[in-house]
């Protein structure tokens, strides 16, 4: 396999240059350490580059997205369809062939725990995780107000809304060293796989959202709620 330090984004759709941290959009595997891997469905050649532009399944969908390997990246090993991109916890990626790989490593996947919790969370802290969403989404609901942003209270906030504080708890709670900005990238990466893309103006019928953007583009004002989100879940955590 080769291995090198790589800028590990992907971009996500459309003209917007929009890109989350590779992480996003790979599943868990575990050898004697588990590592993240996502499987190349298609390499091709940039015209007058030596990059390769491959294309990525996000796992569980119908979703695909590009990923620029360096020359450095494939100087050892030129990949094909079906081998797979893998990401150390340290942030190194490699390219592995396809039977190496799959006779190394097996998939993790989540055991389900009861009605269509799949956050990989106990059904037995699901309730303290739901309070924990509650009080980011209303946190979040006044710190908007500040900025003339409406926000739903808890009780009439939309479905999908919900759930999506809930990810977010559950997120920081499975990657309680994860920073501000690993929390926006995993939202970013949920609204992709539901459909969502950039736009100007939030529109929930079109699904649409400005802030379908990488972290570093953010505002300072949006950026916050990432942090505050972040603060809040690691409080309620040390708090018990």
């Amino acid at each position: 396999m080769s291995e090198t330090k790589e800028v590990i984004n992907v971009v996500l759709c459309g003209d917007d240059d929009a890109a989350v941290h590779i992480r996003e959009v790979m599943a868990e595997y575990q050898c004697f350490k588990v590592v993240q891997a996502a499987e190349i469905k298609s390499v091709e050649k940039l015209d007058g580059q030596p990059e390769l532009s491959l294309v990525i399944g996000i796992p569980g969908t119908d979703i695909d997205l590009p990923y620029i390997a360096s020359q450095e990246l494939i100087s050892r090993y030129t990949p094909i369809a079906g081998d797979y991109i893998v990401l150390y916890e340290n942030d190194y990626v490699s390219i592995s062939p396809k039977q190496v790989f799959e006779e190394g490593y097996n998939k993790i996947e989540f055991v389900d725990v009861g009605g269509d919790n799949d956050l990989g969370i106990p059904q037995e802290h699901m309730g303290q995780v739901k309070a924990i969403a509650k009080m980011c989404h209303e946190v979040n609901r006044a710190y908007c107000a500040a900025l003339r942003e409406e926000q739903p209270s808890w009780e009439m906030a939309p479905q999908w809304q919900i759930d999506s504080a809930i990810k977010g708890v559950a997120f920081h709670i499975l990657n309680p060293d994860a920073p501000a900005s690993a929390s926006h990238d995993s939202w970013m990466a949920e609204k992709v796989v539901a459909g969502w893309k950039y736009g100007k103006v939030k529109n929930v019928k079109k699904k649409e959202h400005p802030c379908m953007v990488p972290f570093h583009h953010l505002s300072v004002e949006q950026q916050a709620k990432d942090y505050i989100f972040s603060a809040i879940v690691k409080q309620a955590i040390h708090a018990g």
